[in-house]
């Protein structure tokens, strides 16, 4: 039964390589490109995924997980997205509202909401309200 999937684990991993050639913007050159990947389990055998960028702080944003959010939701339900997200916005916002901490928290929203369409049997699109209100989402490119 959904409902009585917990969250049991949260997994961290660094992924980076060295950028090759004259890769920069108008400030500073870029010396790496890296993902952290996070990897949420429940107590049911289900695995989400969530990913972030960086160009440097990945260890910062894995440690901030670590210490800062898994604690935090641990034994809670993947399915309460929006509530952990509020949650999590509050307890954060004191170090800003954009940077490393939003980014390690984007990595767990994502991972959530990858086992919140597990766990309905649904394509993550399904569960977007524009979806459920018109039948398509739109997309656009700025």
């Amino acid at each position: 039964m959904p409902l009585q999937s917990k969250i049991a684990s949260v997994d961290v991993h660094l992924v980076e390589t060295p950028v090759k050639g004259n890769f920069a913007d108008s400030t500073r050159k870029v010396e790496t490109i890296g993902f952290v990947v996070v990897l949420v389990k429940t107590n049911d055998g289900r695995t989400g995924l969530g990913i972030t960028y960086h160009e440097v702080g990945g260890e910062a944003i894995r440690e901030c997980i670590n210490v800062d959010i898994a604690p935090r939701i641990l034994g809670r339900s993947p399915m309460e997205t929006e509530q952990l997200y509020d949650e999590n916005f509050a307890y954060m916002r004191g170090v800003g509202r954009k940077g490393l901490a939003f980014c390690a928290y984007s990595a767990i929203d994502i991972a959530l909401w990858d086992l919140k369409g597990q766990i309905l049997g649904l394509p993550l699109f399904r569960l977007l309200p524009a979806f459920s209100r018109c039948g398509k989402v739109r997309a656009w490119l700025q």
